[in-house]
């Protein structure tokens, strides 16, 4: 038993292991059988998942193997027993002793294959509890030895939230935390403000790596509506992980609401984001679930946002209204009233001043691209909101421009002002358009001048 159970618990600690690169390996493909036809790799990618099944599969056959191994040694020592059984019974017949209770004899034997049964299912129950341990083994290792953000303050808030019981104690330990640090009331009282500051901010992913961000500075105002444009790699995105401190920077300074962010808790920091990416998220469940995952809105709230969003006649005419089913990845909605449905989600988040879009609309058609900006400029007004443009329509409307090149600010102005500059590099980015895009930015952008002025 006790080689069985050491055996049996480090088999299925194997078996964990190399399930993971398989389903791993099926997710990549389910993801991407697009490109893997493209490129013709169909051959590589059914010998690795052969390889990767091999492995799989001989760690299920060495645990069926332990099964047997354990099921004829129980076997064995069951038919022990029942022969000892029978052979004193028959000692004891044939010496007169059990003359008139042969019967005891049969149920004796009954009995102990009986068992024996019960022995082989007891035995089967505690190797495999042990075993599957590993599943509790697994989980302790992920949340302690997986890397996590080298921010003191963060990493103290998730320790407190490992250690905590309950909900309710999480709430106490994080808000006794939060208000612990002066820099939280502070965050508070400003968090009406909405405004952002660069001031020669470098960054870089790691050590030793050639910086992403350099010498970059520009401010922005509260309720300013500001897009950000450039070519591949110019840095775009790594501002908004910066700001966010996904990523820390490695020299300047970033001012939130006159607060520089090093001085404000992160979880804080984050509650004034509202990010809405490319690719819009929405989990299995409810649009109550997805809306508002921490049940801190009513149903008048709820109903407002998706009005504001005009997403209000769409789940209305829904049964069960914003009780009504929402498949794997929001699949029974469009993209577009999914990215609608991501906005209603920032508009009840609470505390939040500063919206960022990561080419929000880029797999979007330009009819929704437009009605998303609309509604944009008109639910997000008093709000800070900070666009990483792919389409340079969509940001035709905004306050200013910043134009990335190679990690540093290479323009930042109005779009009418931008493009009606001869040597300006976001001129020839609206001229590589086409004619009728091209002017259609120019009237866009002039009317919104006029707007402005």
């Amino acid at each position: 038993m006790i080689f069985y159970n050491a055996a049996n618990r480090e088999i299925r600690r194997t078996s964990s292991i190399v399930k993971s690169p398989l389903f791993s390996l099926l997710g990549e493909v389910l993801s991407g059988a697009s490109i893997i036809r493209a490129y013709g790799r169909e051959s590589a990618i059914i010998r690795e998942t052969l390889r990767r099944l091999d492995l799989v599969y001989s760690c299920s056959s060495l645990e069926n193997t332990a099964n047997r191994w354990l099921g004829v040694r129980i076997y064995f020592l069951g038919n022990i027993v029942a022969t000892t059984i029978m052979t004193v019974g028959v000692v004891m017949v044939m010496s007169g002793r059990l003359k008139d209770n042969i019967g005891i004899i049969s149920l004796s034997l009954t009995l102990s294959l009986q068992t024996l049964e019960q022995l082989i299912w007891l035995v089967r129950c505690v190797a495999s509890v042990e075993a599957d341990m590993n599943s509790v083994e697994r989980i302790i290792y992920y949340t302690k030895e997986t890397p996590k953000e080298d921010i003191p303050e963060l990493n103290a808030e998730v320790d407190a939230l490992v250690m905590c019981d309950n909900l309710k104690t999480k709430k106490i330990t994080l808000d006794v935390m939060v208000e612990a640090d002066g820099s939280a009331a502070m965050l508070e009282d400003k968090a009406q403000s909405g405004s952002l500051e660069l001031r020669n901010v470098d960054l870089r992913y790691r050590e030793g790596l050639p910086l992403v961000l350099c010498g970059v500075s520009f401010r922005i105002e509260p309720g300013e509506k500001i897009g950000i444009v450039g070519r591949t790699g110019s840095g775009k995105s790594t501002l908004l992980l910066a700001f966010m401190r996904m990523v820390d920077i490695s020299g300047g300074d970033i001012i939130v609401n006159d607060a520089p962010i090093h001085s404000l808790p992160v979880r804080k920091l984050r509650q004034l984001f509202s990010m809405i990416p490319q690719d819009p998220l929405l989990f299995e469940g409810t649009v109550r679930q997805n809306l508002d995952p921490f049940l801190e809105s009513s149903n008048k709230e709820l109903w407002h946002a998706l009005t504001l969003v005009g997403m209000y006649t769409r789940i209305s005419n829904e049964a069960e209204g914003i009780d009504c089913r929402v498949q794997e990845g929001g699949a029974n909605f469009s993209v577009g009233q999914r990215q609608l449905l991501c906005m209603a989600r920032a508009v009840l988040k609470k505390n939040s001043r500063f919206i960022l879009m990561d080419e929000a609309t880029a797999n979007i058609d330009p009819e929704v691209d437009q009605y998303i900006q609309s509604t944009v400029m008109r639910t997000f007004a008093a709000y800070t909101v900070i666009t990483i443009a792919h389409r340079l329509q969509t940001v035709a409307q905004y306050d200013r421009i910043i134009v990335m090149n190679n990690g540093r600010v290479a323009e930042i102005g109005s779009p009418y002002d931008l493009v009606t500059r001869q040597d300006s590099i976001f001129r020839s980015m609206v001229n590589s358009m086409g004619f009728s895009a091209t002017r259609q930015f120019m009237e866009t952008a002039d009317a919104s001048n006029l707007v402005r002025r």
